[in-house]
């Protein structure tokens, strides 16, 4: 009787658990309804002032690898002739050690701050990937859909 109960309990524990650490991503990109994405040129990555991770720099890169021409920096040092700002925002959590919990990337029209598009990826501990490819992933989203 007492190893029932026990087997009970333990197999409650490991579902507690099992539930705890949940395989979840998510990928998600809009674009603006009639926006042309193709007809801008230029992107500028705004680093923010609490990035000590350099992710400007990452999403930066990997538009470069697709072809965009894009730099990256503070607000304060943009090119006066760039088409596109690129913010982000990312979360870290921790699971055994620092992982990027999600990342935004928001394109916006640099003359007048529209939103152009805008992509998210979230990823659960057990489904983390690395900075660089939840950038790529977004943008990817993002730009087979102009």
């Amino acid at each position: 009787m007492k190893s029932t109960k026990a087997l009970v309990i333990l197999l409650a524990m490991v579902s507690i658990a099992a539930t705890g650490c949940a395989r979840l991503s998510k990928l998600t990109a809009r674009v603006t309804p009639n926006t042309d994405l193709s007809k801008y040129e230029t992107y500028y990555v705004i680093r923010h002032t609490k990035d000590v991770r350099k992710i400007d720099e990452i999403i930066r890169s990997e538009m470069q690898v697709m072809g965009l021409k894009a730099e990256s920096g503070t607000l304060s040092s943009k090119p006066l002739d760039i088409g596109i700002i690129v913010t982000y925002e990312d979360r870290w959590t921790w699971d055994m050690s620092n992982y990027l919990l999600s990342l935004t990337i928001d394109l916006r029209d640099s003359k007048n701050n529209v939103l152009l598009a805008t992509g998210q990826s979230y990823r659960t501990s057990m489904v983390r990937k690395s900075p660089e490819f939840m950038a790529r992933e977004i943008l990817e989203s993002i730009f087979k859909k102009r």
